[in-house]
């Protein structure tokens, strides 16, 4: 895997209203909550899915791809799991 160039992990969910919540990577911000027209709740949800989504990623990329190898490529799932890969590397 090529080194990612996106702001390094860990990223954590602060504040808890629009007015303040933001994800951050250490001392910096890297993106702000915006008003999504729902409740506070489904904003900060939305924002504390993407923090433990991006957070887990490539644990949960190297785990598939262990798995793939480890299996039988006639395997049903196996098809689908590589088309998973693919998309979660952008070569999709």
């Amino acid at each position: 895997m090529t080194d990612p160039t996106h702001t390094p992990l860990p990223w954590t969910l602060h504040g808890n209203h629009y007015i303040n919540a933001r994800i951050r990577a250490g001392d910096t911000d890297i993106a702000m909550l915006a008003d999504n027209g729902k409740s506070i709740e489904n904003g900060m949800a939305n924002a504390d899915f993407i923090v433990h989504a991006c957070n887990s990623h490539y644990q949960l990329l190297a785990v598939l791809e262990v798995a793939v190898a480890c299996t039988a490529p006639s395997t049903a799932w196996v098809k689908e799991a590589r088309a998973i890969i693919a998309k979660a590397r952008g070569k999709e």
